[in-house]
């Protein structure tokens, strides 16, 4: 079987180990990574493609493949405007789906986060909530809404307060059960593989949280 993936946000936790993981998976003959600048990583599958992500139109026509996986994210220490941090959480989300139903991608899938919700207080868990709304409303076969709480692995910049976080969490991680389950530590990679295990397993729109990330990514 001959797939092609397309990467969004191929340099963060998440999006570095899909990278990986797709890589190596034989089912995939081309992996897309959408990028604002080269990345150091050679391989024979790997095409990239510099983009602006104000222009996205302007990669139109690369939005075309198997599967489109969207990891993008930033930080307030990176992005410190809520509007700038909207444009990457929401904005930029909703505009691939867009493309990516408008090339007939039949599968879409995007990080979010544990307890999105558009009603929420907190700004960060209300504008993913936002954004599946307006994902949910595209038509592909598969749109597919990761929701990990709390991610354990390698980080590109180390932050003091996710160190302590994450100590903190792998301790009462025991103490989460029934609904608070699903705010459960989980690694990274677990979470990109769970999302190539899951490609095409389900129709329609789905929200996969901890059991099932930890289940599809073992």
């Amino acid at each position: 079987m001959s797939k092609t993936a397309l990467v969004f946000g191929a340099t963060g936790m998440i999006g570095s180990y899909l990278l990986d993981e797709l890589l190596k998976n034989a089912e995939y003959s081309t992996v897309k990574a959408f990028v604002r600048k080269p990345l150091s990583l050679q391989h024979p599958k790997l095409k990239q493609i510099i983009t602006d992500f104000h222009s996205l139109n302007d990669i139109q026509s690369e939005i075309s493949g198997d599967v489109l996986f969207c990891c993008l994210g930033t930080t307030i220490k990176n992005t410190p405007s809520q509007e700038g941090r909207r444009f990457v959480d929401k904005e930029v989300p909703v505009q691939l789906a867009a493309l990516a139903a408008a090339n007939q991608v039949p599968s879409f899938f995007i990080v979010s986060s544990a307890g999105a919700s558009a009603k929420a207080s907190n700004f960060y868990i209300r504008v993913k909530g936002e954004m599946e709304e307006a994902v949910s409303r595209f038509n592909m076969k598969q749109i597919v809404f990761m929701r990990p709480s709390f991610l354990l692995g390698d980080r590109k910049e180390y932050r003091a307060i996710e160190g302590v976080m994450s100590i903190v969490t792998r301790l009462f991680a025991p103490l989460m059960i029934g609904s608070l389950q699903k705010y459960r530590p989980v690694h990274g990679r677990v979470v990109a593989r769970a999302m190539i295990a899951l490609t095409g397993k389900s129709r329609g729109t789905s929200v996969v949280e901890f059991n099932a990330i930890r289940e599809a990514g073992q």
